[in-house]
């Protein structure tokens, strides 16, 4: 999302604010400072990436428009196994389809090329107020106030975007929660994602991602709110996991957005 001031005789700060220092942020930020674009990045985290709210995997297309190390793709996957209640379908094909990656370290090297490439940043900063007429973004940084003006205003700031809604988008969200789950002995099925459709879930789904042989992210998004998903998950794992022994080690949360334009 983005607003864009034409045909104003005004000074300007910058020539594009971005809202938002995640994946598309940084790597917009990133475009636009190679082009000797002046730019700056507003993000309300201390630090990028912080906490997780995402489940970490990729379609492997993503490598034809942004790059980034492989020390970041932590496994990658071949297929699914769907299941419901009484059934399950494998679905896979001979190349790799998905990465795994360590997304917490994705968005710390895409913001840190952004930076390196001449990009500017405002972290710890809650944007307050957007004037779309005036191309001010207002922010608070700790507990001082502070404006900038630019002739173009993006919009990458996740599913509560005050961009969006400054624009009049209506915003509406699904709760999404996971468990980074420890396993004590080797998972044989590196290359599959597991997802459970169940019907008490839908329009949501549990998934079940191998990080590494004996790491899993298993979570879930549904129209329940965190406290019955993580019932829905600790259900979940004592009953349809198919380990014995395991460990939860972190707890996450987040909201997926819901596009109804």
């Amino acid at each position: 999302l983005l607003f864009q001031l034409c045909g104003l005789t005004m000074s300007f700060d910058y020539d594009v604010t971005i809202i938002g220092a995640g994946p598309i942020g940084s790597t917009l930020a990133y475009e636009l400072a190679k082009e000797d674009i002046k730019v700056c990045l507003i993000d309300k985290k201390k630090v990028i990436g912080l906490p997780l709210q995402c489940a970490g995997i990729i379609n492997k297309r993503v490598l034809d428009v942004n790059q980034f190390p492989d020390e970041l793709i932590l496994n990658k996957a071949k297929g699914a196994v769907l299941h419901s209640k009484n059934h399950s379908l494998s679905v896979s094909k001979e190349e790799d389809q998905a990465l795994i990656i360590d997304r917490v370290g994705l968005d710390q090297y895409l913001y840190n090329r952004a930076i390196e490439n001449g990009a500017d940043s405002y972290l710890s900063s809650k944007v307050i107020a957007i004037d779309d007429v005036e191309g001010k973004v207002s922010f608070q940084n700790e507990s001082v106030e502070k404006s900038i003006r630019s002739k173009i205003i993006v919009g990458a700031d996740g599913p509560l975007s005050l961009v969006s809604a400054t624009i009049g988008n209506d915003l509406n969200h699904y709760c999404a929660s996971q468990y980074l789950v420890r396993i004590e002995e080797d998972n044989n099925m590196m290359s599959f994602v597991d997802l459970y459709a169940y019907g008490d879930l839908f329009p949501g789904f549990i998934w079940q991602i191998p990080v590494s042989k004996n790491i899993f992210r298993i979570g879930l998004f549904s129209n329940y709110d965190y406290k019955m998903q993580n019932e829905i998950l600790d259900d979940f794992l004592k009953n349809d996991f198919k380990y014995d022994d395991f460990e939860v080690i972190e707890k996450y949360k987040g909201k997926i957005p819901i596009y109804n334009k």
